[in-house]
This record gives structure tokens, C-alpha cells and sequence, in this order.
């Protein structure tokens, strides 16, 4: 159903749903069609998730070497915001792989 409603408003769909929350869903859908490749979407997904993960752990290093407590405090809440993206995904991955 859900694969329905996002195919019948595609306009929608990309005004309102970020690229990254599209994917997800995406890849949700696909899992019990084709959980291989759910699981490789979701894999996909899980990379990018760890490369900004990496840079956001860059970019607090830099804040606390240069004793910057504002882009700290910053860069601290975008990596637990980052994070909270990717623990659904790794979740799902690992749903996948359990249930193969």
C-alpha cells in the first residue's frame, strides 16, 4: 500500500520526503519482495550514514581542539540527530540478515 500511495504522488513525495527518508522507505518496501536487495539498499543507505558520521566526529575533534564551545555544541546535537538516522537502518539491516 505504501509502495502505492508513494507511486501515485511522486511530485509529493519528493516535495515532502527528504532523499535519504525516501530511500529508507524504500528499502523497507522492497524487503519482502527481494530482502537481498533491500539488504543491499539498506547497506548502501548505512555507508552514508557512516561517512557523515565520520565527518561529524571531524568536525567536534576540531571543535574541541580549538576550544570552540558553540560549534560543539552544535556539531554534538547534528551527530546524535545523524545517529538516530542511522540506527533504523542498521536495525533493519540486521532484521534482514537474521530472518535469510
Amino acid at each position: 500500500m505504501a509502495a502505492d500511495v508513494l507511486a501515485e504522488n511522486t511530485d509529493l513525495t519528493f516535495k515532502c520526503i527528504p532523499e535519504e527518508d525516501f530511500e529508507y522507505i524504500d528499502a523497507l518496501i522492497l524487503q519482502n519482495a527481494s530482502p537481498e536487495e533491500a539488504f543491499r539498499k539498506f547497506e548502501e543507505l548505512g555507508n552514508k550514514h557512516i561517512d557523515n558520521l565520520r565527518n561529524l566526529m571531524r568536525e567536534i575533534n576540531d571543535a574541541r581542539t580549538n576550544r570552540d564551545s558553540d560549534a560543539l555544541r552544535k556539531t554534538l546535537k547534528d551527530f546524535d540527530e545523524a545517529l538516530e538516522k542511522y540506527i533504523p537502518v542498521v536495525m533493519s539491516q540486521a532484521k534482514i540478515y537474521w530472518t535469510m
